[in-house]
């Protein structure tokens, strides 16, 4: 039992912070390019198709799953929690050399490679669980908590998470929850399911510790050199009354 609720925990905080990446990718574009019914329909489009690829290219591999899930996992946290940032970043770029159309083409390349990422995850999941437990039930509980965790992300990000602590942080917390639920599978895979993690994955995984720890003590001081950068002596505002 304590099996199971350590592997469906990482189901749900990998979930979560999947879908926050995409309202993150959506809502930073927004503020940054106006349009929002466009930037967030095409956003969402954009990551949906990614995840199918994503879960489509799974099939292409047959073992290794739980080192293939944390690798991914990992990568996906580092590129998730620094998501924001990156957009940031690049559209400062844009605004001091007019590359407008360069930087859609980055925003929606670097939307798809964490979307094909993220698109992988719940396959593996999914036959990882399969092993222990019969299809059905294997199916239906991790899209109940796939959904789940998309419910909560989608809820707590614009009513508490932004107002509160701002874009930038956010992006560091979903990362956070990321790697928190990539810990749960290390933990699944090394002592439950007695599985060697090669040392170069959890290189990889110390590596997204740090860089999300370090986004989430300085995520304020980059946040308000952006905006000074960008927006001069003006605030993001998420809700007016």
């Amino acid at each position: 039992m304590k099996l199971k609720i350590l592997f469906l925990t990482s189901v749900f905080l990998i979930a979560a912070s999947s879908i926050a990446y995409e309202i993150l990718a959506a809502t930073t574009l927004t503020i940054f390019l106006g349009a929002s019914v466009f930037y967030f329909s095409f956003t969402i489009g954009v990551y949906l198709a990614a995840l199918g690829l994503g879960a489509w290219l799974s099939s292409k591999f047959e073992d290794g799953l739980h080192s293939r899930l944390i690798f991914i996992g990992s990568l996906s946290a580092i590129l998730g929690g620094a998501l924001v940032p990156l957009l940031f970043w690049t559209f400062g770029l844009a605004l001091n050399f007019g590359a407008f159309r360069t930087f859609n083409v980055f925003a929606f390349s670097l939307i798809f490679i964490l979307g094909i990422l993220m698109g992988f995850v719940l396959p593996f999941f999914s036959r990882i669980l399969y092993q222990i437990e019969k299809l059905k039930d294997v199916l239906g509980e991790v899209l109940l908590l796939d959904y789940l965790g998309s419910l909560l992300a989608s809820v707590l990000l614009p009513i508490f998470l932004f107002p509160v602590i701002g874009l930038v942080r956010t992006s560091f917390l979903m990362g956070l929850l990321n790697i928190i639920g990539v810990l749960a599978l290390i933990v699944f895979s090394k002592f439950f399911a007695k599985r060697k993690i090669r040392p170069s994955i959890m290189i990889l995984f110390l590596a997204a510790l740090l860089i999300i720890f370090f986004g989430l003590v300085f995520g304020q001081k980059m946040e308000s050199y952006f905006e000074a950068g960008q927006f001069g002596e003006n605030k993001l505002l998420y809700y007016a009354q």
